[in-house]
C-alpha cells in the first residue's frame, strides 16, 4: 500500500487496479481506493507543516480553499477567471476528487490542487495562520437528523479555524439550500460575533447575482424552487 495521500504516477487512461491511499481524520487513516491520475492532487507527505504554499505552488500568489468542491464546476469556472489565484479544493468523497482532477488537467488549470480531506483537520493541522486569502464552502451537507447535527460544517470550531487561517480581511463564503441549515449558520455566527463581520448577503433564488457561479447542486435546486442563500463574512 502506497503511504502517500495522493502517489499517482500514471495517467487515468491506464489498465490495471488502482493503488491504495489513505485519508487522514479525527478517528485515524482509512483506506480508499484511488485511480492513478496526473499532478493536480496535493500530496500532503510532500510537505512539512504548516504547509508553505511557495513550494506547493512554485509562486507567492494569494491562496484561496474551497471546502466540499463536488465535481469541480465551481472550482474550475473560477480558477479559469482567476489566474493570479492559487486554489486548493478538498472532498471527502474519492471518486469526487478524482472527477475534478480530471476536468482541472483537461483544462490546464495548473494552480489548481485538490485532495480528499476532513476539512477541520485540514485547516487546524495543515494552514499556517493567516495565510488565506478567502475560505469558499457552499452547499455542505445540512445532515437533517438533529442527532447528526454535529457532523455539519458550518459550527463554531469550523469558525474558529477558518478565522485563525485568514489573513486580517479575509473572506468566507456561505451558499446553502436549507432554510433550518441557514438559521444554524446564523446562529453559529452569533456565538463568534467577535470574529467575522456580515459585509453581504443575498437571496439567489429571488435575485440572481451578476457573476454568481452555478454548481451542478445550485442550478438542481433553482430548478426545485429550494431557496438560495448566499453570505460573504469578513475576518475581523
Amino acid at each position: 500500500m502506497t503511504e502517500n495521500l495522493n502517489q499517482f504516477s500514471e495517467v487515468l487512461d491506464n489498465e490495471g487496479e488502482a493503488p491504495e491511499a489513505e485519508v487522514y481524520s479525527r478517528r485515524g487513516r482509512a483506506k480508499v481506493e484511488e485511480a492513478p491520475i496526473q499532478g493536480w492532487l496535493l500530496n500532503l507527505s510532500e510537505f512539512e507543516k504548516p504547509l508553505d504554499w511557495e513550494k506547493v505552488f512554485g509562486n507567492r500568489n494569494p491562496v484561496e480553499v474551497e471546502i466540499g468542491c463536488g465535481t469541480g464546476l465551481f472550482l474550475a469556472a473560477y480558477a479559469k477567471d482567476h489566474p493570479e489565484l492559487n486554489l486548493v479544493g478538498l472532498d471527502k468523497v474519492a471518486g469526487i476528487v478524482l472527477r475534478t482532477a480530471q476536468k482541472l488537467r483537461k483544462r490546464q488549470l495548473n494552480h489548481v490542487r485538490v485532495l480528499r480531506f476532513e476539512a477541520l483537520y485540514f485547516l487546524e493541522e495543515y494552514i499556517a495562520p493567516e495565510s488565506l486569502n478567502a475560505v469558499h464552502c457552499y452547499y455542505s451537507d445540512p445532515w437533517p437528523k438533529r442527532s447528526h447535527h454535529r457532523r455539519r460544517v458550518w459550527q463554531p470550531p469550523f469558525l474558529k479555524a477558518a478565522h485563525r487561517s485568514l489573513k486580517p480581511g479575509g473572506l468566507l463564503y456561505m451558499k446553502t439550500d436549507v432554510t433550518d441549515y441557514f438559521e444554524a449558520i446564523q446562529k453559529a455566527f452569533g456565538q463568534c460575533s467577535e470574529l467575522f463581520e456580515c459585509v453581504e448577503q443575498h437571496r439567489l433564488d429571488e435575485v440572481p447575482l451578476p457573476g454568481d457561479y452555478d454548481s451542478n447542486f445550485q442550478q438542481k435546486a433553482r430548478v426545485k424552487g429550494h431557496p438560495l442563500y448566499y453570505q460573504i463574512w469578513r475576518k475581523r
